[in-house]
C-alpha cells in the first residue's frame, strides 16, 4: 500500500469514528434530601376542588372493593376525589381537603392551628430530625432516560445546617436509618420528570419534643429534576390516622382531651383501605416536596435493601 493510499485509509477511519468510536459518558449517581415537606390543601377553584396531590387508588371517588364486598371507608358516600393543579383527576387528599375544618375542631373554632398541622413535618426536618433521602443511580440523563434505579431511604436524625428560611442546606452528608428498609424501583424518566409507586415507609423524627413515626402506605412519589440541583415534586400516600392523631393532639397541648377529639375526628375521615386487614385505616394525604444535593455515606446500608449508599459527588 502506497503512502497516498495509506493516508486516505487513516483519513477515513478517522472520519467515521468521530462520532461513534468515542468512549460513551458514563452513568451517574444523584442523591437529594428534602429540606422541604408540607402539607397540601385542597382549595375550590370554581366548581372543581384543586389540591397538590396524586390518584393513590386509580379512582375518583370511593374505591370499589373486589366481589362486591363492602367499603369499610364508604361513610364518605359518592363524595369525589379531587383535581391536580394539572388537570389530573381521582386526587386523594383526605386531610389536605380537611384540614381547615379539623384544625378548627383541635382549636376550639378559631382555626389557629392550620398552619401548625400543615407544617408539623417540616419543623423535624428543619431539626434534622426527619430526614428523607432519594438516590438515583445508573442515569445517563435527567431528561430522558429509560432505566434507573431509584432508592428512597430515612436517614438517622443528625444536627444540620439550615439557611435564614429554615431550610437544609445543600451538600451536607446524612446516614441512613438500617431499620427502616428503603424503597427500591427500576424507573424511567420521562421529559424530566420520575415517579415512584408503591411506596411504603415510616416518617420518623420528633416534634416539639414529641417523637414521630408515622406509617406511610400505599404512596407514590413524582419529582422534577430542575437541572442537578434541583428536585420538586409531589408525595402522597395513606398515613395511619391514629397515628396522626396521637401526634397532633399531643402538640396541641392538653394531650388526652385533644387526643380524644382527634382520633374520632380523623377516624371519620379516613378513606384508604389496608388491604392486608380490611380496615379503613389510612388517611390519604399529599405533601409538597422540594429536594436539593445532599451525599449518603457509603458504608450505611438500609435493612433489606442490600445495597450501599454511595457517594453523590456527580454533578454536586
Amino acid at each position: 500500500m502506497n503512502v497516498s493510499r495509506l493516508s486516505l485509509t487513516v483519513l477515513l477511519v478517522a472520519s467515521l469514528c468521530s462520532g461513534s468510536c468515542a468512549s460513551p459518558e458514563p452513568s451517574r449517581t444523584y442523591h437529594f434530601v428534602f429540606d422541604q415537606l408540607v402539607l397540601g390543601v385542597a382549595e375550590p377553584d370554581g366548581e372543581e376542588m384543586v389540591s397538590d396531590g396524586l390518584d393513590l387508588d386509580g379512582s375518583d371517588g370511593p374505591v370499589s372493593l373486589p366481589d362486591g364486598a363492602p367499603n369499610p371507608c364508604s361513610s364518605h358516600g359518592d363524595d369525589p376525589d379531587y383535581v391536580s393543579r394539572e388537570g389530573e383527576r381521582g386526587v386523594d387528599n383526605r386531610l389536605g381537603g380537611q384540614l381547615e375544618f379539623f384544625a378548627r375542631i383541635l382549636s376550639g373554632g378559631d382555626g389557629t392551628n392550620t398552619e401548625r398541622i400543615r407544617s408539623i413535618f417540616q419543623e423535624s426536618i428543619s431539626a434534622g430530625l426527619l430526614i428523607v433521602l432519594v438516590e438515583f443511580d445508573g442515569v445517563d440523563s435527567l431528561l430522558n432516560d429509560d432505566n434507573v434505579m431509584a432508592r428512597l431511604y430515612i436517614g438517622t436524625g443528625s444536627a444540620v445546617a439550615v439557611g435564614t428560611d429554615g431550610r437544609l442546606l445543600s451538600g451536607q452528608t446524612f446516614l441512613v436509618n438500617p431499620d427502616i428498609p428503603s424503597v427500591a424501583q427500576r424507573v424511567r424518566i420521562v421529559d424530566g420528570v420520575v415517579e415512584l409507586q408503591g411506596v411504603q415507609t415510616r416518617l420518623v423524627g420528633a416534634i416539639s419534643g414529641i417523637d414521630l413515626d408515622m406509617p406511610m402506605t400505599s404512596g407514590r412519589l413524582r419529582l422534577t429534576f430542575h437541572g442537578d440541583e434541583v428536585v420538586t415534586g409531589v408525595l402522597g400516600g395513606a398515613l395511619d390516622w391514629g397515628a396522626l392523631a396521637d401526634v397532633v393532639g399531643m402538640i396541641g397541648g392538653a394531650a388526652d382531651g385533644l387526643t380524644v377529639i382527634a382520633r374520632r375526628t380523623l377516624q371519620g375521615l379516613a378513606d384508604v383501605v389496608n388491604p392486608e386487614t380490611g380496615e379503613c385505616d389510612g388517611l390519604s394525604a399529599s405533601f409538597r416536596v422540594h429536594g436539593v444535593p445532599a451525599f449518603i455515606y457509603p458504608s450505611e446500608v438500609a435493612a433489606g435493601d442490600g445495597v450501599p449508599g454511595q457517594r453523590a459527588d456527580a454533578g454536586l
